[in-house]
């Protein structure tokens, strides 16, 4: 995934804060070498590209907030695919595409917002489907913000 601009990436380790400096036309794959975190914000930093697998690979990672950027593509059958996640926030980016399976295994999730994603800005394209049977098995999600075409 490139990013059009140099960004800080504010990660949570342990309750202890380090910034990531990520300059322009790296990738973010390489965060699974740097990430042994439950936290990875990177929120509102006009990331460009999709999101990279890689990221659903982490087993300890429990949140994810990529919201306000201008990620692209699907989101990755992986995310949510190690059983650790408690937060999923995509909102407010071009994704399309459905919401994947990997997910299911997150029983304890708390929160998801796939909202606002219209690469379009047309009401014609973005998450679309209907929301998966296996969200009945979240029994702890307090909060679910998916507006799917």
């Amino acid at each position: 995934m490139c990013v059009s601009e140099p960004f800080s990436v504010r990660c949570v380790v342990y309750r202890t804060f380090f910034v990531i400096n990520i300059h322009k036309y790296m990738y973010l794959n390489f965060l699974h070498t740097y990430i042994h975190t439950g936290d990875f914000q990177a929120f509102g930093n006009n990331i460009q590209g999709e999101i990279p697998t890689a990221l659903g690979e982490l087993e300890n990672l429990k949140v994810i907030n990529l919201a306000e950027n201008n990620l692209v593509g699907t989101i990755p059958s992986s995310i949510g695919q190690s059983g650790n996640l408690l937060s999923l926030v995509l909102r407010n980016n071009r994704l399309t595409g459905s919401i994947p399976p990997g997910l299911a295994s997150s029983t304890d999730i708390l929160h998801i917002n796939l909202s606002e994603n219209d690469p379009d800005k047309d009401a014609t394209s973005g998450i679309d489907g209907q929301i998966p049977d296996f969200f009945g098995s979240f029994t702890k999600l307090s909060k679910c913000v998916c507006v799917l075409l």
